[in-house]
């Protein structure tokens, strides 16, 4: 099964852009702004230069320096500039699967922090990618977004073998503090993008998203909105919700939203980095064997979100040891951790990679604050009848 590499479309957005073709499986996937090394983040914070090769990350994509930290200020400037790469990423891969024109049956559309309360931009992006909007769905589940809409699309039999859009349009590059040399090292703007027909190219035998609510506010984000506001519909029976998911988690009959506790400086994103790893480093693993033990004997490799290397590291060794020949590889993204948009960047890096073999299982598993986590076990076909 050859991996063909295509040319982007044109925007002036993007940094960096990488699309991969499959048959009737496309992704796109890639950072927009202003690229930082990191040297550059070490020539800012000299004193901090182990902790910032510490998180893993060489690259990610930066706003201009004198808008950091202004998502408050600007955000009809950000939800053009998410309006634009979406919608360009978008594109990109309705080309690859020749779907240009044609009817595409779901598009869901995932943010960590969206840029306003409504769908409107969600809308915009479906349009400017000629997608009708009244299929437009948003999940706004912090990094879990595109991993939970995935398994839901995934589990839906209405949507079996049908034309299926998943994007997720991040800008954490404009929510981090600047003089933050640890969140100036691990966030940034990124986009990610995938087209598929859900049981054809991609099927999935097993999976679960699990609401677990952050308590203690280990990561808080200055843009709120309110989760109630959807119409809620009915829960499938692969969700489990813990104790007082109810108020700040809604599964809606337009998307799925998840209400993050609010940051106290109401400008930039805030990170309790200790509590943060450790509440991963347990909450995780537990997801991921009870999806996974089952088809422990066909599985070796999990695709995990790449929040950190430690994070991951702390993360995968877990996992270990109840399911030892489980690999949790670090794809060494070029974008940093750009929330949603992260795990299908390593998922392309690695099909890229070849570390993806057509027609056998793996597990995919992703979490955010707030705080949701899914794993499940799929299938890359190399035939899609």
């Amino acid at each position: 099964m050859a991996v063909e590499q295509l040319t982007p479309t044109e925007s002036s957005m993007f940094s960096e852009r990488e699309i991969l073709s499959l048959p009737e499986f496309a992704m796109a996937h890639g950072g927009w702004g202003t690229p930082v090394s990191n040297e550059d983040l070490i020539r800012r914070f000299p004193e901090s230069q182990k902790a910032i090769e510490g998180t893993g990350f060489s690259t990610r994509y930066h706003s201009h320096e004198s808008e950091l930290g202004s998502f408050v200020d600007r955000k009809e400037h950000i939800r053009e500039e998410m309006i634009n790469v979406g919608a360009s990423a978008t594109t990109d891969v309705l080309r690859a699967n020749n779907w240009q024109g044609a009817k595409v049956d779901r598009f869901i559309v995932t943010a960590s922090t969206p840029p306003d309360r409504d769908r409107t931009w969600a809308g915009e992006i479906a349009k400017r990618s000629g997608i009708d909007p009244e299929v437009t769905q948003t999940y706004y589940l912090a990094c879990a977004g595109w991993a939970v809409a995935l398994l839901d699309v995934l589990k839906d039999p209405n949507l079996y073998g049908k034309k299926v859009v998943i994007t997720s349009a991040e800008a954490l590059g404009y929510l981090i503090d600047p003089d933050n040399a640890i969140d100036c090292a691990t966030f940034g703007n990124g986009v990610a993008s995938i087209a598929f027909r859900p049981g054809l190219t991609l099927e999935v035998l097993s999976g679960k998203t699990v609401i677990l609510p952050d308590k203690k506010g280990v990561i808080r984000s200055p843009n709120c909105y309110n989760a109630l506001d959807l119409e809620s519909g009915a829960l499938p029976e692969y969700y489990e919700l813990h104790e007082n998911s109810e108020s700040v988690f809604v599964y809606g009959k337009n998307g799925v939203h998840l209400n993050l506790p609010v940051s106290k400086s109401g400008r930039h994103l805030e990170m309790d980095g200790v509590p943060t790893a450790l509440f991963f480093k347990y909450a995780v693993p537990r997801v991921v064997v009870d999806v996974c033990s089952p088809y422990a004997d066909q599985l070796s490799l999990c695709i995990s979100h790449q929040p950190s290397a430690p994070v991951l590291r702390h993360t995968a060794r877990e996992v270990k040891k109840k399911l030892p020949n489980l690999e949790v590889p670090w794809a060494k993204i070029n974008t940093g951790n750009i929330s949603s948009a992260t795990t299908p960047s390593a998922l392309g890096k690695l099909i890229k990679q070849g570390a993806v073999p057509p027609d056998k299982l793996f597990n995919i598993t992703s979490y955010g604050v707030g705080s949701p986590i899914t794993s499940m076990v799929v299938r890359l076909n190399s035939h899609s009848s």
